[in-house]
C-alpha cells in the first residue's frame, strides 16, 4: 500500500514504524491475546480496499477480511461495519453487494462455531463483557486511554499523530487517493470503537502493555500516514518531530517487549496510570536505582 504513494524507501520506514513503534511490536509480536490476528485481517481489509479501484475481487475481499477480523476479535465489529461502508463509498452499490458476498462465507462459518462451540449465536463471554459496559462513556477513561503516562495512546506511539494529520491532509484533498466518504466511514469507526472502550469499566485492558484495545484502530490509522510524508521531506522542522516521535514510540514499545513485565505488575497493583513512573522508559530506568 505504501509504495503505490511514497517512494520504496519511505514505504519501507513507514512499515517499520508501524512494527517496531507501535504495539505490533510488545503485543502483537509475542502473540499476546489475539491482537495479532485481528490486526493482520484490518491491514488486509484495508489492503484490499485500497485495491478496489484496479482489482475485481478486491471488493469481495474486503468483506471477507472485515469478517475475519470480528472472528479474531468481537470488538473490531465497528471497524467492520466501516469497512462494509468503505466498500460502498468506493465502489458504488457493485462494491458493497461484492463486500456482502465476499463476508457470507466466513461469516457462516464464524456463526457455525458459534452455535457448535459456544453453544449460542454469540460470541463467547459475550454477556459478560457487556455487563462491563457503562453509559455514558467515561471522560475519564477517553484522557487515560489517549493521554495517561500508564496507558495513553499518544505516549506510547506519538507517531499515530502524524497518521490523524494525515487523514486531515486527505481531507482537504481527496481527489489524491481516497474521497472524503471513505475516509469518514474509516474514521467512524475508529471513533465508534474509542467510544465502545471508554464505555468498559476494564478499559485499561487489563494484563496488557499501553492501550491494547486501541491496536486494531491504529492499523486502520497508518494508512493515512503515507500523505504527510511530503510535508516532512519539505520541512525541516516536521522531519525533526517525525524522527523525534519515531524513536519515542520505538523505545517505548522495546520496554514492553524486553522488561519480562515487571512494568504491568507496578502499573496493575498500585493503580498508577497518572503516576509518571508508570511511563514505560521512565520505570525502566527508575528501576535501575
Amino acid at each position: 500500500m505504501y509504495r503505490r504513494r511514497v517512494s520504496d524507501a519511505w514505504a519501507f520506514a513507514l512499515a517499520l514504524t508501524y512494527a517496531l513503534g507501535t504495539a505490533a511490536f510488545a503485543i502483537n509480536s509475542q502473540g499476546l491475546w489475539q491482537h495479532g490476528s485481528s490486526c493482520l485481517m484490518i491491514a488486509l481489509g484495508v489492503w484490499a480496499l485500497d485495491r478496489m479501484d484496479v482489482d475485481a475481487w478486491a471488493g469481495y475481499a474486503v468483506g471477507a477480511f472485515a469478517v475475519l477480523a470480528v472472528s479474531a476479535r468481537t470488538a473490531t465489529a465497528f471497524l467492520a461495519v466501516g469497512f462494509m461502508l468503505a466498500a460502498l463509498a468506493r465502489g458504488g452499490v457493485k462494491g458493497f453487494r461484492n463486500a456482502v458476498l465476499g463476508a457470507m462465507l466466513p461469516a457462516l462459518l464464524l456463526m457455525t462455531y458459534w452455535l457448535v462451540v459456544v453453544k449460542a449465536y454469540l460470541p463467547a463471554e459475550f454477556q459478560i463483557q457487556t455487563s462491563l459496559l457503562q453509559f455514558p462513556p467515561k471522560l475519564s477513561a477517553l484522557a487515560g486511554i489517549l493521554f495517561s503516562p500508564a496507558r495513553g495512546l499518544f505516549l506510547f506511539s506519538p507517531v499515530v499523530l502524524f497518521c490523524l494529520w494525515g487523514a486531515g491532509l486527505l481531507w482537504k484533498n481527496p481527489d489524491r487517493w481516497l474521497e472524503r466518504s471513505t475516509i469518514a466511514v474509516l474514521l467512524g469507526g475508529v471513533l465508534a470503537t474509542l467510544v465502545l472502550i471508554i464505555s468498559y469499566e476494564a478499559w485499561e485492558g487489563g494484563f496488557s502493555f499501553g492501550p491494547r484495545y486501541l491496536i486494531e484502530s491504529v492499523t486502520l490509522l497508518f494508512y493515512f500516514l503515507p500523505a504527510v510524508v511530503p510535508k516532512i521531506e519539505a520541512e525541516p522542522t516536521v522531519r525533526r518531530l517525525w524522527w523525534t516521535f519515531v524513536v519515542i514510540s520505538v523505545v517505548c514499545h522495546a520496554m514492553g517487549v524486553y522488561n519480562k513485565w515487571e512494568w504491568e505488575d507496578w502499573v496493575l497493583v498500585r493503580h498508577v496510570d497518572w503516576n509518571w513512573r508508570g511511563y514505560p522508559t521512565l520505570f525502566v530506568i527508575t528501576s535501575l536505582f
